[in-house]
């Protein structure tokens, strides 16, 4: 004999609430957000400009800059001091410069090494990995050549 047993009221189930509720949280997100984006934001404009920094103390070197410190083969040393930024400390650097190999000058490519700047990028061994090796290249094809590296680390130049 089969019985059926019934375990209680069936209740059907509905996802029409949740659906609703869902849609009402991403309609009022969306007007938010586009209400936000009306809101006028500060820029520096407002804020008057940034009083723009000197070089100074510019002194030439003799010799060329050493190449086991990263330095390109063949560029000449300088050392300078830079003043009145906003928010900085004054700091040294040193910075190498090369004209290019042709007699049309097709703008300047400045170096800065990817870490705290106080080496100029390559590497102590002379060897010139990454973007170093492309100088010789960016010579020839008419372009001013420009390492820096500074004093101290850069990060450490912002007054608090």
């Amino acid at each position: 004999m089969l019985s059926t047993r019934n375990s209680g009221p069936e209740y059907s189930i509905s996802l029409r609430p949740t659906t609703k509720t869902a849609s009402k949280v991403l309609i009022f997100s969306t007007l938010a957000v586009i209400a936000l984006c009306f809101l006028p934001t500060p820029t520096q404009a407002q804020y008057g400009p940034l009083p723009i920094g000197q070089v100074t103390s510019v002194q030439s070197s003799s010799t060329a800059c050493p190449i086991t410190a990263g330095w390109y083969q063949g560029i000449n040393c300088y050392t300078a001091t830079v003043t009145g930024c906003a928010n900085v400390s004054d700091d040294t650097l040193t910075f190498g410069y090369l004209n290019p190999t042709t007699q049309t000058v097709n703008g300047t490519i400045v170096f800065f090494n990817g870490s705290s700047g106080t080496a100029p990028a390559g590497d102590a061994t002379g060897s010139t990995p990454g973007e170093t090796q492309y100088i010789g290249d960016y010579l020839s094809a008419g372009y001013q050549i420009v390492q820096v590296a500074w004093t101290q680390p850069w990060q450490e130049s912002i007054i608090p």
